[in-house]
């Protein structure tokens, strides 16, 4: 971590009245993951972002599939961050 870093790294419990609540961790710029529980059972990650710059991606339909593999990524750093894998 450095001066440079423009991202807020913050982790939120937010109760939106669901059953479950949802556990949002920003952690890149304007990205985060959300992780919630469903079906009584599985602990569902997703990543989200609010730039696709802030990945190298540009904005474009012809780039999501390098999108979703910089995503899946992040997805399998958290699993394996956690002790999951």
């Amino acid at each position: 971590m450095t001066k440079e870093y423009k991202g807020k790294l913050q982790t939120v419990i937010d109760d939106l009245g669901l059953p479950n609540p949802v556990i949002r961790s920003h952690y890149y710029g304007s990205g985060f993951v959300k992780q919630f529980v469903r079906d009584d059972r599985l602990l569902r990650t997703e990543p989200a972002t609010n730039s696709v710059y802030d990945y190298g991606v540009n904005k474009d339909i012809e780039n999501l599939p390098q999108l979703q593999h910089r995503m899946s990524m992040i997805v399998d750093h958290l699993g394996t961050a956690n002790g999951r894998y």
